[in-house]
C-alpha cells in the first residue's frame, strides 16, 4: 500500500509501472511512515527527471526487501554518484534544497536499510533496501 499510495498521491505526469512480483505484499521491519519517508524522495526525483516513464520493482531477497526505482531520464554523472546523498548538494536546476536523498538515506540507515545508486543511467535506478519484517 505504501508504494501505490505514494504514486497515486503524486498525480505523476509520466506513466509509473509498479511491479510487486508474485507476492503482492512485502513486509518490512519498520513503520509504514518511515518506509514512506525513505521511498518518497527517491520517487519524487525519478518523476522529476523521467523522460517517458518510471518503473518501481519490489522484491524480497533473503532477509531484505529491495525497492528499485528506475527512470529513463538523463542519468547521474559518475562523479555525482555519492554526492547526490550529501545534504545541500542537490541539482541546482531542480529548485530544491538538496535534502531529500540525504534524508532518505539517513532514515533507511536508522532502520537497518540503505539507499544506493544501482545504475547511474539507461535506466537510472536507485535501490532501497529494508530489513524484511
Amino acid at each position: 500500500m505504501v508504494i501505490t499510495g505514494l504514486v497515486d498521491s503524486r498525480s505523476p505526469s509520466v506513466p509509473v509501472e509498479v511491479d510487486l512480483g508474485k507476492r503482492q505484499v512485502q513486509r518490512v521491519a519498520t513503520s509504514a511512515d518511515l518506509a514512506e519517508r525513505v521511498i518518497a524522495p527517491v520517487l519524487d526525483n525519478a518523476l522529476r527527471y523521467a523522460a517517458t516513464g518510471v518503473r518501481i520493482e519490489v522484491r524480497r531477497t533473503g532477509r531484505q526487501v529491495v525497492v528499485r526505482v528506475g527512470d529513463d531520464g538523463p542519468g547521474i554523472r559518475a562523479e555525482d554518484r555519492d554526492d547526490i546523498f550529501v545534504a545541500g548538494r542537490g541539482d541546482p536546476t531542480a529548485g530544491g534544497a538538496g535534502l531529500g536523498l540525504a534524508l532518505s538515506r539517513r532514515i533507511a540507515s536508522s532502520v537497518g536499510g540503505s539507499v544506493e545508486v544501482g545504475s547511474p543511467r539507461d535506466p537510472t535506478v536507485v535501490e532501497i533496501r529494508f530489513p524484511s519484517g
